[in-house]
């Protein structure tokens, strides 16, 4: 009897961390918002799975239209502040779906400033404050 009830409390505590941990995904959206030129942006930004070291994120836009990197890149400054990391780094996974693995990095990485592809480029919450994300 003892072992059941202790195998039914660390059930629901490990239910009750999988709930708070999804509530603190983050998740942005856009319905016919105007945009420059007279268009709509109509996205979706979500952070569909958070490890300690990474996070995974799916955007969804339609079919007819292109996405907004600026949109992308407010939700991955989102991701890094309610993390409470200062770097951040995105790596496109897949098109169809449009998915990135985020990882953050300690520092900044290349001396120079000058990273050696766009995969490898590190972004600053500062360079999110810039842009007033």
């Amino acid at each position: 009897m003892r072992k059941s009830v202790v195998a039914v409390v660390a059930a629901l505590a490990a239910n009750a961390a999988l709930a708070q941990s999804s509530a603190d995904l983050v998740h942005l959206s856009a319905k016919d918002v105007p945009v420059e030129n007279g268009k709509q942006l109509d996205m979706s930004f979500e952070e569909i799975r958070r490890a300690p070291d990474n996070s995974l994120v799916e955007v969804t836009y339609p079919i007819t239209a292109r996405p907004s990197s600026m949109f992308i890149l407010k939700g991955l400054c989102s991701i890094a502040e309610s993390r409470g990391k200062q770097y951040f780094r995105a790596v496109l996974l897949s098109k169809k779906p449009l998915r990135y693995g985020v990882t953050f990095p300690e520092d900044a990485g290349q001396p120079d400033g000058r990273p050696a592809s766009v995969t490898e480029k590190v972004f600053s919450v500062a360079e999110c404050a810039l842009l007033n994300f």
